[in-house]
């Protein structure tokens, strides 16, 4: 009951949100100007910062939240309640994402700081990626890239050192693979509760790639049927001849096995 009652709350607060950005800036800060474009995600206030020379700006978005998970504390695998209650609320997938930010979080966080390094390196590409021309709004996101970097150092190395090449190899190699993908976790949900484990049988059959959030059954980051990853694995067949793929004797390195 209350994810259906905080729907319409937050479209409540956000109203509220949008109203308070407007009247404070009828005293404007001096070299900025504040925009509102076309909202395009459900559930989020979307507004964009930008300088007066037009050539800096920064895009937010401000996404209400409420805690779904009580006094759970850190690396504590919430009681299946709470994901049975998530289901049968009718919600759309990853809509209350937000709610289990904190879960997000401590996914990563327990991660070698080498791998965190890795998870940059992979964004980094990515964003480079885009600024070749192929956009956002038709890529998979690139949360599903990270979750995909963990995916790949779990299952083929698992090592607090390891070479960055290989494993930026080895993610560019899984993303040409995409077809075959089916990625996810049973640290906070599974496929003990029969409401949940059925969702999640679902889920599993949806078009590849499938990559679940760790933290929410209903978000799939890799959404075959919505994202162009056949554009992304282009750009990364197209990476994989590039000299930072070499060892120091010449010889290309190799992905990861597993």
């Amino acid at each position: 009951k209350s994810y259906m009652d905080q729907r319409a709350r937050r479209a409540e607060i956000l109203s509220k949100m949008r109203a308070l950005l407007e009247s404070w800036w009828q005293n404007p800060v001096p070299g900025l100007s504040l925009k509102f474009p076309q909202q395009s995600v459900p559930g989020a206030l979307q507004f964009r910062l930008t300088s007066i020379d037009l050539e800096d700006w920064m895009d937010v978005s401000l996404v209400p939240a409420f805690d779904v998970l009580g006094q759970a504390g850190s690396r504590v695998k919430p009681k299946p309640q709470v994901y049975s209650t998530l289901l049968n609320s009718g919600c759309q997938g990853g809509e209350h994402a937000a709610c289990f930010t904190e879960l997000r979080r401590d996914f990563v966080n327990i991660r070698p700081a080498k791998l965190k390094n890795l998870i940059l390196l992979v964004k980094h590409w990515y964003h480079q990626v885009c600024l070749q021309g192929l956009w956002e709004e038709t890529l998979p996101p690139v949360y599903a890239l990270e979750l995909l970097t963990i995916f790949a150092w779990e299952q083929g190395c698992k090592k607090d050192a390891f070479s960055l090449a290989e494993g930026l190899r080895t993610v560019l190699d899984l993303i040409q693979q995409h077809q075959h993908l089916c990625v996810f976790w049973t640290v906070n949900y599974g496929f003990e509760d029969p409401a949940v484990g059925q969702f999640l049988q679902r889920q599993l059959e949806r078009p590849r790639p499938v990559i679940l959030d760790p933290a929410d059954p209903t978000w799939d980051l890799g959404n075959g049927a919505a994202w162009h990853w056949d554009l992304l694995a282009q750009e990364a067949a197209s990476c994989c001849d590039h000299p930072c793929f070499l060892n120091g004797m010449g010889d290309p390195v190799r992905p990861w096995q597993g």
